[in-house]
């Protein structure tokens, strides 16, 4: 199905080239049932370069057997049972983990060798009568799998860049549509108990919100379930179109999802193209420090390593409040760039009204966002033009950091006017020095001091530019 590669399964016999060996003798030595030892030779299992945190099923996880710092080779999760309140809990001698659960919600795999049952259970149900409770024919329980896979109930999904998961048939939508054509008057759905009291403030403001919810995972599970019928499961199945059709359905989404969608902004993503080209241009950026769409490569900047390239967190962050803390953007709002300093801009796009604030990071209101709205393509055209015009001064070298240079004319201004009033406001600032101390309170108050020391700031930073800017213009 296009899941697994074929060199992330090893199978038996786990001997020779390229293979992961378990040593036998080290087995017998540590007193394992024969069972047990023989079961590991037999069965294949997950590559070490398939890590323990991809699905093999929804709610569990592959299990490696071997492991490189282990004497025996053999991974000791293997024998791990789980957790009681004293810690961790091993296995009995006849019984062996065949998939592991990560969390509190996952479920782990465990084969019972005398009487040849499976048990699926929580990783922290560690007792026998637990384990006993949910015994299966070991033909049975994996029976059920191969057929939730053939029937597509259970969609095993592997895009080129990211997670491997499950995605499961849960015909909630479906009773909702059945019972409502059948005029049965039907309860809306509950909140579920694990939602919070201000979640769930949140939700009962949305008219059907739990069974837009609903639909949007019914619509969600049937477009992932055509591409494989398209692809031609399970007769005659194309491994590769499927594989594409996976990629280009995680493509669209990111990339607003639709063609009606994308072109509602086009005139964002137009413009942000142009300003990121102009950078390359101007070898400020080269071409691999920068993503173009679509975005079915390497991930960056929108994606978050860390977290195996889902949705970068940090687009949904605005600033902070008076207390300090951290507050997240409204659904209908995005964050372009983003401000590390307090006096620093973030430009923060409007998805409603197509337009974008340019505010400092202390300025975390949605007040503030709707006080400053332009057309988002006039922000960027204006910042492309002033790279164009080198208004900015794009800078960039093999040893320093990036940054730009920006043509203030407060000196030139200082030449033709000297008494103008951005002139006055600099000397203030610079001979008062601030409330409770500051970089400029070293001034001893002169006036005249201040006005010297004014003059050979702005004559330095106009010279730097200057000298900056012709490199450029002298390049053509």
């Amino acid at each position: 199905m296009a899941y697994f590669d074929d060199d992330e399964i090893q199978f038996s016999p786990h001997t020779g080239p390229g293979k992961h060996p378990l040593a036998t003798a080290q087995l017998v030595e540590a007193g394992l049932h024969d069972d047990f030892i023989a079961l590991v030779h037999l069965l294949p299992f997950a590559a070490p370069s398939r890590s323990s945190d991809t699905a093999i099923s929804p709610g569990s996880n592959t299990l490696t057997y071997y492991e490189e710092d282990s004497q025996s080779g053999l991974n000791p999760e293997v024998r791990m049972f789980g957790y009681d309140d004293h810690g961790e809990v091993t296995l009995p001698s006849w019984a062996m983990r065949l998939t592991a659960a990560n969390n509190r919600n996952d479920s782990q795999v465990i084969y019972d060798m005398r009487n040849k049952t499976l048990s699926e259970i929580s990783l922290y149900e560690t007792t026998m009568t637990e384990f006993e409770k949910a015994a299966r024919p070991a033909g049975e329980l994996l029976q059920q799998w191969l057929q939730n896979l053939r029937s597509l109930e259970w969609i095993p999904w592997r895009p080129s860049d990211g997670n491997l998961w499950f995605h499961v048939r849960t015909r909630v939508y479906e009773d909702e549509l059945r019972f409502e054509r059948s005029g049965q008057v039907v309860d809306p759905p509950k909140i579920p108990s694990w939602v919070t009291a201000e979640q769930a403030a949140r939700l009962s403001q949305v008219p059907d919100i739990l069974t837009e919810i609903n639909k949007a995972q019914h619509n969600e599970y049937w477009s992932r379930r055509l591409i494989f019928e398209m692809a031609g499961w399970p007769e005659a199945f194309d491994r590769q179109e499927c594989r594409d059709g996976i990629d280009e359905w995680e493509w669209e989404p990111t990339a607003m999802g639709s063609i009606s969608t994308s072109s509602a902004h086009q005139a964002l993503i137009t413009s942000v193209l142009k300003y990121f080209t102009t950078l390359i241009d101007l070898a400020y950026l080269d071409t691999t420090e920068v993503q173009f769409p679509p975005h079915t490569g390497p991930a960056v900047t929108y994606y978050e390593d860390e977290v195996n390239s889902v949705f970068f967190s940090e687009v949904r962050r605005y600033g902070f409040d008076e207390a300090g803390e951290e507050v997240l953007l409204p659904e209908w709002a995005l964050l372009i760039t983003v401000a590390r300093m307090r006096d620093d801009t973030s430009l923060i796009y409007d998805t409603r009204h197509k337009t974008i604030s340019e505010l400092s990071r202390g300025e975390a209101s949605v007040a503030e966002i709707e006080q400053s709205p332009k057309p988002a393509a006039e922000v960027f055209a204006r910042l492309t033009q002033d790279l164009h015009s080198l208004e900015v001064v794009s800078w960039r070298t093999s040893e320093t950091p990036k940054g730009f240079f920006k043509q203030t004319r407060v000196y030139e201004q200082e030449r033709s006017d000297p008494n103008s009033l951005a002139r006055a406001a600099q000397l203030d600032f610079l001979s008062t020095p601030p409330y409770g101390g500051g970089p400029n309170d070293v001034i001893a108050g002169s006036r005249a001091e201040a006005e010297q020391l004014a003059t050979a700031v702005n004559k330095s930073s106009h010279n730097e530019f200057w000298s900056r800017r012709i490199i450029f213009e002298s390049s053509g």
